[in-house]
């Protein structure tokens, strides 16, 4: 469902850049979609600008991805004894599809349409935004997942957490780190609650809810709790990163974003 929904949406970008050529060189959409390039470009090379808190940051998180690692089998079996039909109504209808794109995407494209009847520059930006921490997020995951080919828990007859195979082939088997339903919820999440500080209550849901995406790969069996707790690091970097780089975004009669430079990246 993730891989046909990123496709729809990718080609669906392009489609719109072919068929119109020309004007689209200088139009909103253009600027839009290059504004995944050079964000994409920000995000790999942001860690050769870290201070040191930044890396006193990785740290500690390079020490709890350690402490959950060794425990990932303990981890594992404990979310499967403790299974219920309550349980597995919820996982199912509710967190993950939040997790895949199937309640997210169509959420942010209310978002924006809202934003479009009632004339609210914001609301467009925060789901243009969210898209596309949503679709760089995903594809940021499938490379590591391709890189790192592990195990799933549920894959095989004695599932190792600590079998990794490395980038031997492209392939769908073994892709269990990181957690992609938990790295796109997170992306999302850091966008809303980044995007409105003042208003608590939508970070504290948007948390809420990509946590309980998480939790819902470990009680499906789909993922070890190292590749949920890498996965929402991963989101959380990318969605938080774009909320900070967009952040001189300016209210006025049309919708923009600017980086610090002051360049407008697209117009909507």
């Amino acid at each position: 469902m993730r891989k046909k929904t990123s496709f729809i949406i990718i080609s669906s970008l392009f489609l719109v850049q072919l068929t119109f050529g020309q004007q689209l060189k200088t139009s909103p959409v253009a600027g839009y979609l290059k504004s995944y390039v050079t964000d994409t470009r920000d995000l790999i090379v942001q860690p050769v600008h870290w201070k040191a808190k930044e890396w006193l940051v990785l740290g500690g998180a390079a020490l709890t991805f350690t402490a959950i690692y060794a425990n990932d089998l303990d981890i594992q079996q404990f979310w499967q004894r403790n299974q219920s039909t309550q349980a597995d109504w919820i996982m199912t209808y509710v967190a993950e599809p939040f997790g895949s794109g199937l309640y997210t995407l169509p959420a942010l494209g209310i978002l924006y349409g809202s934003g479009w009847i009632f004339d609210n520059i914001k609301s467009r930006h925060v789901a243009l935004l969210g898209t596309k921490a949503w679709l760089l997020t995903g594809g940021a995951t499938v490379v590591l997942k391709q890189l790192a080919h592990r195990q799933r828990p549920n894959e095989g007859e004695n599932p190792d957490p600590y079998f990794w195979k490395g980038p031997y082939a492209l392939t769908s088997d073994m892709t269990s780190f990181p957690s992609g339903h938990t790295s796109t919820a997170f992306a999302v999440a850091a966008v809303l609650a980044g995007s409105y500080p003042e208003q608590k209550w939508i970070g504290i849901l948007g948390y809420s809810t990509a946590t309980l995406v998480g939790a819902s790969r470990m009680y499906d069996n789909k993922h070890w709790a190292s590749d949920v707790f890498v996965g929402a690091l991963l989101g959380w970097w990318v969605g938080h990163s774009l909320v900070k780089s967009h952040s001189n975004f300016e209210w006025g009669a049309s919708v923009g974003s600017t980086h610090a430079t002051g360049q407008i990246i697209y117009r909507f």
